[in-house]
């Protein structure tokens, strides 16, 4: 990729950004864990999760989804094979993870994305 923002004098210079990912079969891919910042007691918990695949760098948007009310937060999580999805519902007062839902692809190919807005607003 390449980026010419401007430097301090205002010259826009190109510069080359590398970005590595993950190829089908590599025994080393990008994960990540979630942590819950209670912004009026400043603490930090994390959350016991299984890893979330770093596929492209980031969290999808639509695998992390807060309810409505906000009384819970809604998180799936692929299997690295990319054919079980599972969504876990987390209490943000407690930290305490429940398995929500789950669904495992019963052919060729995985859970189809299609199926994320059904548990986007639970």
């Amino acid at each position: 990729m390449i980026g010419s923002a401007p430097d301090a004098g205002g010259r826009r210079i190109p510069e080359v950004h590398s970005h590595r990912y993950a190829l089908a079969g590599d025994t080393n891919v990008p994960t990540a864990g979630l942590v819950m910042i209670d912004r009026r007691t400043r603490t930090v918990r994390e959350l016991q999760l299984p890893p979330l695949l770093l596929v492209y760098g980031a969290p999808v948007d639509g695998e992390m989804v807060w309810k409505d009310d906000g009384r819970y937060l809604f998180v799936g999580v692929e299997s690295r094979d990319f054919r079980t999805l599972t969504v876990y519902r987390v209490d943000p007062r407690t930290g305490l993870l429940t398995r929500f839902w789950l669904i495992a692809a019963t052919g060729r190919g995985g859970p189809s994305a299609n199926l994320r807005p059904r548990y986007s607003r639970p």
